[in-house]
């Protein structure tokens, strides 16, 4: 058995915390004596040698994660292995949407096809689900363009186009799965609503592969109005059980699809929030669950479909602190490790799966948001999507634009890649040691290791702080920089543009009661919006995973609907 690392020693904190100091610290000057300012500045500016050009997200990423990377088009959030394990195939959801094959020996691209939005085809691309059947026959959800594409992955990893199965309109298809009887799952996520009051209830089709046409649906009428949002799914291999990740209600549904054409509710699993990842054993005995907003991993028994476990993702210390993110999974080729890809943390956890407690062991570095992961035949190594990619700024105008004036909508520069993550060290170190040296480094790339985490200890902000009983009210308000500009833009303490204000040159009665003290931003952003791709926002945030997916898409309008669909 592995040596478990106990995360008690190291004193860290998460995001939440993180953020909380830094908008204190716009407010307060540094009440250190000016030699302990000095020595924790170069304290800092070491430790930025140390880990690299740091993300907008005030972390950073591992210089080391940008070898052996494949670039495979913008927002890679998904990636399935092809039978065999020679190839694995990745999908996109952003600005510049492609299906790639690579090999898992090297995760060196051998094929791809793009799903660029055209005229005639203004919703054509991609939408999360992918689906492998065991002749090489792939399946590619493609969301607002209601079809499912239908490819050949050859024995010599090359995609090919053969058609593509009509959803029903507006059905918005995106997970996917197959069982052995030839029949197709599809997760209608976000279906069009049909008037303009409400919104539509989601569904599950299931599709004969053989031809193409729907066999039954299974409508979900949850009490409340629109969607549920199912996402990912997982068959068992017989076709008499579907399991349906819901992203808004927190839980996993349980379809008894035995008779194909009449699917019926089962049960409802309570799992985590958010979950938005299901990976089956072999046996199709565990179904493990990512619950992205709850930082956790679900071990589901599919006997009795009650949760045999929870294994909670994030360091002790910083237990209640939101701040990792599971993405994607994968179990190992012996089916005694899980790999969950953690977003917020730039990582992989290594989860020791092998007995009735299962239990986290470990990190390793990978790129900007990780999204999905695959587990390499043999067990050596890993392949990692990472969404964003390995850089952490892009010119804009990019360096090749003809036009060097012109600049475009920072999504479309951001590349995603696949990397390879070796699993065994090198000779002078064993298992144990490289896996305590992979999670230190995670947890310092992260700001989470004891030197950047010591004002837990000498806070130059308690004077200030909600325990000094000095803070007596905090406001935050939720708008576009236009909005903001135009209420607080003469507010002489908001950070705002004075000549967008609707009242400019006079006073109303925001400006006039704003307190003597207090504290304004603007400069406020977040790693899902547009600016995360460039520039440093002041105080930063981390948006949900839901926020973090649906932006570009919404906005690329490329396998997606053309508004924020409600998220």
């Amino acid at each position: 058995m592995v040596e478990r690392i106990g995360f008690s020693r190291f004193p860290v904190v998460l995001g939440t915390v993180v953020l909380a100091a830094t908008l204190l610290a716009s407010c307060a000057r540094d009440v250190r004596p000016r030699a302990a300012r000095e020595a924790g500045r170069a304290e800092e500016s070491a430790a930025d040698i140390n880990t690299g050009d740091r993300l907008v997200t005030g972390k950073s990423i591992d210089p080391d994660s940008a070898r052996s990377a494949q670039d495979v088009g913008s927002l890679p959030v998904n990636m399935v292995l092809a039978s065999g394990g020679a190839f694995a195939v990745t999908t996109d959801q952003g600005y510049r949407q492609a299906l790639w094959s690579l090999g898992t020996r090297d995760g060196k691209g051998v094929s791809h096809l793009g799903f660029a939005k055209t005229t005639m085809r203004p919703s054509n691309g991609l939408y999360y689900g992918l689906a492998v059947a065991p002749d090489g026959t792939l399946y590619a959800a493609q969301g607002a363009a209601d079809a499912i594409a239908v490819l050949d992955l050859g024995a010599d990893g090359k995609l090919s186009r053969r058609n593509s199965i009509a959803t029903r309109p507006g059905d918005f298809p995106s997970g996917l799965a197959l069982d052995r009887r030839g029949m197709l799952y599809v997760a209608n996520n976000d279906p069009t609503p049909s008037g303009p009051v409400g919104g539509a209830h989601a569904s599950v089709a299931i599709y004969a592969t053989d031809g193409g046409r729907e066999v039954g649906r299974y409508e979900f009428d949850t009490g409340l109005p629109g969607s549920n949002f199912p996402l990912a799914l997982a068959a068992l291999p017989d076709g008499s059980k579907l399991y349906v990740a819901s992203q808004r209600d927190g839980a996993v549904y349980v379809l008894d699809t035995s008779d194909a054409k009449a699917p019926k509710l089962l049960t409802k699993i309570e799992t985590g929030s958010h979950p938005v990842a299901l990976c089956l054993d072999k046996a199709a005995a565990r179904l493990f669950v990512a619950n992205a907003h709850s930082d956790t991993i679900s071990v589901v028994e599919t006997r009795s479909d009650k949760v045999a476990a929870t294994v909670l993702l994030r360091p002790e210390i910083a237990k209640d602190l939101a701040g990792a993110t599971p993405t994607g999974l994968a179990l190992s080729p012996d089916e005694k490790t899980l790999y969950a890809t953690l977003g917020d943390m730039n990582a992989v956890a290594v989860i020791d799966v092998d007995d009735e407690r299962p239990e986290l062991r470990g990190y390793m570095p990978a790129g900007w948001y990780p999204t999905a992961v695959v587990a390499a035949p043999g067990g050596r190594h890993l392949l990692v999507a990472n969404a964003k990619g390995a850089a952490t700024r892009y010119e804009n105008p990019a360096p090749g634009a003809t036009d060097k004036k012109k600049q475009v909508s920072p999504n479309s520069l951001v590349e995603g890649n696949v990397i390879v993550v070796p699993l065994h060290p090198g000779e002078d170190a064993s298992p144990e040691q490289d896996l305590r040296e992979r999670t230190e480094r995670v947890l310092e790339l992260n700001r989470l290791s004891p030197k950047h985490a010591r004002f837990i200890k000498d806070n130059p902000l308690k004077s200030i702080g909600r325990g000094a009983g000095k803070i007596k009210h905090v406001i935050y308000v939720v708008k576009e920089n236009r909005t903001y500009d135009q209420i607080l833009g003469d507010v002489p303490r908001a950070t705002a543009t004075r000549t967008g204000a609707c009242s400019a040159g006079t006073s109303h009665p925001i400006s006039t009661r704003w307190p003597s003290g207090s504290c304004c931003w603007t400069t406020f952003t977040t790693p899902g919006k547009s600016p995360a791709t460039g520039g440093r926002g002041r105080p930063r945030a981390t948006p949900t995973n839901m926020s973090f997916v649906t932006f570009p898409t919404s906005t690329a309008t490329a396998g997606a609907s053309s508004t924020t669909r409600g998220r």
